[in-house]
């Protein structure tokens, strides 16, 4: 089964520093994007998320850290693969039901959220565990048939081939 896969901005930045969010060496979500590429799964994207990761990217490089170039190399190159990388026609994905009350953190994230809820079945991946909370307290993940799991949850599944693409 291929997967789409919403990767929340923090993803980017682990990936692209190879630290988790406590600044620990971690490879997992550089592994996390490596194995979706790798076997058949999505990236979903936008305009506003590339921004956004590209932002985050510059920012860290304009920082002087050593940056990775699994992410945004690999985004960008599977961005030209039919299919790989599949985003909204409109560039972006319209405004969801109810936003003007959310929390300040889920307004914070609403583009990732705006774009798990255009792609039903998704994952969005995340470590920033009171969005997760968020979403779960107000059922958004139910009420636009998303996910929310963690970069290690992620990866069981993206590890995952294709069945179509192993007989191949």
């Amino acid at each position: 089964m291929k997967r789409t896969f919403v990767l929340n901005e923090n993803i980017a930045i682990a990936a692209s520093t190879l630290r988790n969010e406590r600044g620990q060496h971690d490879r997992t979500s550089a592994e996390l994007v490596n194995a979706i590429v790798a076997n058949c799964h999505r990236i979903a994207w936008s305009l506003a998320l590339y921004e956004r990761w590209s932002r985050q990217v510059q920012t860290l490089q304009n920082q002087g850290s050593a940056i990775a170039p699994s992410f945004m190399t690999l985004f960008s190159q599977a961005r030209f693969v039919d299919g790989k990388c599949p985003w909204p026609e409109t560039g972006d994905p319209p405004p969801l039901s109810g936003e003007e009350s959310w929390s300040s953190k889920l307004r914070d994230d609403r583009d990732f959220l705006r774009l798990a809820a255009q792609f039903p079945s998704s994952f969005l991946v995340t470590t920033d565990e009171p969005l997760r909370e968020d979403v779960s307290d107000l059922g958004l993940d139910e009420t636009y048939t998303f996910q929310v799991v963690s970069p290690a949850e992620a990866i069981s599944l993206a590890q995952q081939q294709d069945a179509a693409d192993s007989h191949n």
